[in-house]
């Protein structure tokens, strides 16, 4: 199993980040990666798993989607 160690993280956030979006390649820094693709994707699915949930009929509120006690 590989490891990792505190430089392998050093200036991640002005690394350049090239990957493949809707048929495109496209270079972000590590700071846009994260901010305009990463979380966006995150939550939408995040909420999409949500919204199946509740529609099938799960009882689950605001705070289970924000993690609240």
């Amino acid at each position: 199993m590989a490891s990792t160690d505190a430089a392998d993280f050093t200036k991640t956030a002005d690394r350049q980040i090239t990957f493949k979006a809707g048929g495109h390649d496209m270079t972000l820094s590590g700071t846009d990666f994260l901010t305009f693709y990463v979380l966006p994707q995150f939550f939408s699915h995040a909420t999409t798993d949500y919204d199946i949930l509740r529609h099938n009929g799960i009882d689950l509120g605001n705070r289970d989607y924000m993690g609240a006690p």
